[in-house]
Parts: C-alpha cells; sequence; structure tokens
C-alpha cells in the first residue's frame, strides 16, 4: 500500500497517517522503492 501512495504522489505527511508510521522516516523507506523502481525504468530504455 505504501508503494502505492508514493507512486500517486501522496505527500509523506499523509502517508504516514494512513500507513500508522510515528516516524516520517519509516514513511520515507516508500519513496525509496520508489526511487530504486525509477532506477530500473531508466536503465531499462538506455
Amino acid at each position: 500500500m505504501g508503494v502505492m501512495l508514493a507512486l500517486d504522489k501522496v505527500p509523506v505527511n499523509v502517508k504516514q497517517d494512513i500507513l500508522g508510521h510515528q516516524f516520517p522516516e519509516s514513511t520515507q523507506i516508500y519513496m525509496q522503492v520508489l526511487g530504486d523502481d525509477r532506477r530500473q525504468l531508466i536503465s531499462n530504455v538506455w
């Protein structure tokens, strides 16, 4: 669910609330997954 929220560009504070995370750093993990996914997509294109 966190990855889908990240892909939908839901603000971090809203994701944090939906996912029940106490700390924003926990929620930022999903943005790192998004970054990895982006790198994979770019490497497939090049």
